[in-house]
């Protein structure tokens, strides 16, 4: 699959996550914004929707999503850059720094969040939805933990998973804190579909495909088919399994 060219049709999740982050904002109305982790751009637009008369830095570190986003979004006033939030800078301070989605993928926490406070303006607000705890979808991990011991028990030995998932709302508070920004709101929330088995694979396809598949996670090296063979894998387990039902865990922080 072409993760990058697929994700603005899968990410259901990530889309209704940052609807609820951005409701949770309150005024006053942000002069400045950035969005860390743009994506394909659409959550860049909600902002935009939100707040029309602020000017938009969104930064991304995949080119290839920068080059989807000026597509979807040609006519905009956004400013899409590729670049880490780790590497990121500006001679602007922003008023709202946006990040849904993304803090799970950063390389350096304490680096990104020391950079996000320099980059925050006086009184400007930090705004953070990520997944949290290891047993992020439970549904979706027990597939998971059946593809790999049915069909690929040694790559599982071999896997190391390679994102930051905290358990408590204390350890976000704390990381926080040594980063030099004050939490004000820091709230777990359970985002629970019925879903179709399509559905379903849809929202496995929106991230945790990454997750479980790219070549950088293992120690070893990985077959070159190997997503494709364990997208087809684990779509015939979620046909086999019936399950109607997700609850995804997700952590929504705001600070100063």
């Amino acid at each position: 699959m072409e993760y990058e060219t697929e994700y603005s049709i899968n990410n259901i999740v990530q889309q209704d996550a940052a609807n609820y982050l951005i409701n949770m904002i309150a005024p006053p109305q942000p002069k400045r914004i950035l969005d860390i982790g743009c994506g394909s751009g659409n959550v860049t637009h909600k902002l935009s929707l939100k707040y029309p008369n602020a000017i938009i830095d969104a930064i991304d570190p995949s080119e290839k999503m920068i080059h989807i986003a000026n597509n979807n979004y040609p006519s905009s006033n956004f400013n899409f850059i590729c670049k880490k939030i780790e590497d990121f800078t500006s001679e602007h301070n922003y008023d709202l720094i946006f990040s849904n989605s993304s803090f799970q993928w950063w390389e350096r926490h304490d680096t990104a969040l020391s950079r996000i406070a320099d980059l925050l303006a006086s009184n400007g607000v930090v705004a953070i939805q990520t997944p949290y705890r290891d047993l992020w979808c439970e549904e979706i991990i027990i597939l998971v933990e059946q593809v790999f011991e049915m069909y690929f028990p040694n790559l599982h030995k071999n896997f190391n998973f390679p994102c930051l998932h905290l358990e408590t709302e204390t350890q976000f508070q704390d990381l926080l804190l040594h980063s030099g920004l004050t939490p004000t709101t820091i709230k777990s929330h359970s985002f629970t579909y019925n879903v179709t088995s399509e559905e379903l694979f849809k929202i496995f396809k929106s991230g945790a495909v990454k997750v479980y598949t790219l070549n950088d996670n293992f120690n070893i090296e990985v077959p070159n088919d190997f997503q494709t063979e364990f997208l087809k894998k684990f779509k015939d387990l979620i046909s086999n399994n019936n399950i109607k039902t997700l609850s995804l865990h997700r952590m929504l922080v705001l600070c100063n």
